[in-house]
């Protein structure tokens, strides 16, 4: 647990391919869940099962083709040393999810499902079970 990110919960959403390489849109319908209040996402990643995969270099419309928020969020331009953001994807293909880093007060919005030790990482994501 790293003492300097407790402000930054990490938030899971449902993303589908946009057609454009390594690039992710959030599906109209899908909505986040707060999934891990004091791990960052390298610590998250870790515990998924091996169904799982980090999809490389990947960048979510919205956030990553934003200047403003690439240049002023600590998550993107390089200030935090641990992993802020990834794209995972299940290695059937077909389901894709991101986890990011958020701070607390979008935190306090979402609803919280807890992927803990011996927790299904599928049940902590809306959208997919």
């Amino acid at each position: 647990m790293n003492e300097g990110l407790l402000l930054f919960p990490v938030a899971a959403l449902l993303v589908e391919p946009t057609g454009r390489p390594l690039w992710f849109r959030r599906p109209v319908d899908a909505h986040a869940a707060v999934i891990s209040e004091f791990d960052d996402v390298t610590e998250v990643l870790v515990r998924l099962p091996e169904s799982w995969n980090v999809v490389p270099d990947a960048r979510l419309e919205g956030l990553h083709d934003d200047e403003d928020i690439v240049a002023a969020d600590p998550r993107f331009n390089g200030e935090l040393k641990e992993r802020a953001f990834a794209v995972i994807r299940h290695t059937d293909r077909k389901i894709c999810v991101s986890l990011l880093l958020i701070n607390a007060v979008e935190a306090i919005l979402l609803p919280r499902r807890t992927f803990a030790r011996g927790n299904l990482f599928d049940l902590c994501v809306p959208g997919i079970a």
